[in-house]
């Protein structure tokens, strides 16, 4: 619905990790820079969880946290790259 179909060429998913792993480990975010072959400052990474977003930040992605909600974010110390309200957003980052 938010018209980004024409823009993914790629959904990865840590199913895919053998052994399993899971967020926040940094295996799962290096799928992106290994399926890639970019480092990951090159790399946006797109979560409406907010704790998905930084620890993508701290792996070094440029991170989009989707805040549909108007939800505060947590205190962490770090904040994503981007804080958009809704998926079409994107488009004026990408």
């Amino acid at each position: 619905h938010a018209g980004l179909s024409g823009a993914l060429d790629y959904v990865l998913s840590v199913d895919a990790l053998v052994p399993p792993q899971y967020k926040t480990a940094p295996s799962a975010y290096a799928m992106g820079t290994a399926a890639f072959a970019l480092p990951a400052q090159a790399i946006y990474f797109v979560s409406s969880n907010a704790w998905d977003a930084l620890a993508a930040t701290w792996f070094g992605y440029q991170s989009v946290w989707v805040n549909r909600s108007g939800a505060p974010f947590e205190a962490l110390g770090t904040q994503p790259t981007h804080t958009v309200t809704q998926l079409s957003d994107l488009l004026a980052i990408i």
